[in-house]
């Protein structure tokens, strides 16, 4: 089609940036919507991508080297939040001890605390040994 206000159709289809008000111009006429219909038709006979990715436009993670150099880059930037999540954890934990047990030291020694029930486990009574697996 020589219409150049119908180039926008064609320019949407090759993943271009295009003014969304000249699509909708060029998709309001019939002759827009059928020159739309001709170029999908003609891209699917010869077998080309109807929308390129996005992704792929851009570069990113098109080989598979380039996407498994991306996932050892995220294993180690996991790794490297979890160790320090971690961290700050424990220094929170030891924080609270040295609170409750009004040591100052960062070595306090957790201790535990008093039991709310005791359970007695007496054999024969209410504890058995067995052999073999149920």
């Amino acid at each position: 089609m020589d219409n150049p206000e119908y180039e926008v159709v064609a320019a949407f289809l090759d993943g271009e940036r295009v003014d969304v008000d000249a699509l909708k111009r060029a998709l309001s006429e019939p002759d827009g919507r059928d020159y739309l219909v001709d170029l999908l038709t003609l891209r699917e006979s010869v077998g080309e991508t109807v929308v390129p990715s996005p992704v792929s436009k851009a570069g990113f993670a098109t080989s598979p080297a380039r996407r498994r150099g991306y996932a050892a880059a995220a294993a180690v930037l996991a790794g490297v939040v979890g160790l320090g999540g971690y961290a700050m954890g424990r220094a929170a934990h030891l924080a609270s001890v040295s609170v409750r047990d009004g040591s100052l030291g960062a070595s306090a020694i957790v201790i535990a605390p008093e039991p709310t029930r005791v359970i007695r486990l007496e054999p024969g009574v209410n504890w058995m040994t067995a052999t073999g697996g149920k």
